[in-house]
């Protein structure tokens, strides 16, 4: 999904820029190189960031019409993912949970022999709001970090920018689960660690 960038990211975008010492964007279009940056980091940071962990705070559940046009071989049905799709976290037919070899994933499709699909998926924010602010913290950290590999020559700069995105980023993990409920017999995903 390319996220389409409303005025919310420009302060997700202005807090990396203020952490590696550059002024402020007053607008993405401002043609500035700073805006150029922005225009091709962000979306990597957001999805790297993402990827990560299924953060509760974006998942999502959709059921999956299949597609017209059959696979080639080795499975009946080809679903495709949603626009905003950024990781799978469950796949089911019916009330029953999928198993790994029960399902395929290629490209932007999960293929399979089941005649009705659902899936449980990280989705990608249309806005920074959709997430806790521990999860918009560690965008902020990690776009700092990539702005500062492209645009400075200061290593100590670099090096504790990626420290800070790290530990961020474990605390976006950890705060993501509280306060969310029953875990039906989950481990938390940081007891594992």
């Amino acid at each position: 999904m390319n996220l389409i960038y409303p005025r919310q990211w420009l302060k997700i975008a202005n807090r990396a820029l203020n952490l590696i010492g550059s002024e402020s964007l007053q607008d993405f279009d401002d043609g500035s190189q700073a805006a150029q940056n922005i225009e091709v980091q962000l979306p990597a940071a957001v999805q790297e960031v993402m990827a990560y962990h299924p953060f509760w705070c974006a998942r999502k559940r959709m059921t999956l019409a299949p597609l017209a046009d059959a696979p080639a071989f080795g499975y009946k049905f080809a679903y495709a993912l949603p626009a905003d799709f950024c990781s799978l976290v469950e796949v089911h037919s019916g009330d029953m949970k999928l198993k790994g070899e029960e399902y395929s994933r290629e490209g932007n499709t999960i293929l399979s022999d089941v005649e009705s699909m659902g899936i449980v998926y990280t989705a990608l924010p249309e806005t920074p709001e959709a997430l806790v602010p521990a999860v918009q913290g560690a965008i902020v950290h990690l776009l700092a970090y990539k702005l500062a590999q492209i645009t400075t020559a200061n290593d100590a700069l670099t090096a504790r920018l990626f420290q800070e995105y790290q530990t961020s980023l474990v605390e976006a993990v950890k705060r993501d689960g509280q306060g969310r409920g029953d875990t039906d017999g989950e481990r938390p995903w940081t007891e594992g660690r």
